[in-house]
């Protein structure tokens, strides 16, 4: 239990880092870092203990069988995180005043849209949009590679 948590707390420190690229351009104060750290990781343990408490449930699976299933565990958790501390860490409203509803976010605000050239041509709800609904499934489906992959080649190489 204490490896998981620390692997999810290690883990979480790399999505932080790579949401910082977005963020260096609208600088956030440390709290909007703190706070989508702690939302990710709490995410991400509530997940991972809950699968884990789940799957001890089911007393008559083979032990095998769980433990096939707790090699993939990770995968939900890190995803649901990655996912999470990309909604936190937008801006909420341009004065960086925390608000809990979108009504003052990226979404609402806009983005700027940019021509071929950089030129600003305007500021777009919908780009804003598009731009957070694709970096939020990007990271949900970023680790599936580095997390899938692993559990589907060990067993057929530890034979």
């Amino acid at each position: 239990m204490q490896l998981r948590t620390f692997a999810e707390l290690s883990t979480e420190q790399c999505r932080s880092l790579l949401n910082s690229h977005r963020t260096l351009l609208q600088p956030q104060p440390m709290s909007r870092y703190l706070g989508a750290y702690a939302a990710a990781v709490s995410a991400a343990c509530s997940v991972s203990f809950g699968l884990n408490f789940i799957l001890k449930r089911f007393k008559d699976l083979p032990k095998s069988t769980q433990f096939i299933f707790q090699r993939f565990i990770p995968l939900p958790a890190t995803s649901l995180a990655s996912s999470l501390n990309v909604l936190c860490m937008r801006p909420k409203n341009k004065d960086q005043r925390p608000k809990i509803n979108f009504s003052g976010s990226e979404v609402a605000t806009g983005i700027d849209v940019y021509d071929k050239d950089g030129n600003v041509v305007g500021v777009s709800q919908v780009a804003a949009k598009q731009a957070l609904k694709e970096t939020t499934l990007t990271r949900a489906f970023l680790p599936v590679p580095l997390l899938l992959l692993p559990q589907l080649i060990l067993p057929k190489l530890e034979k």
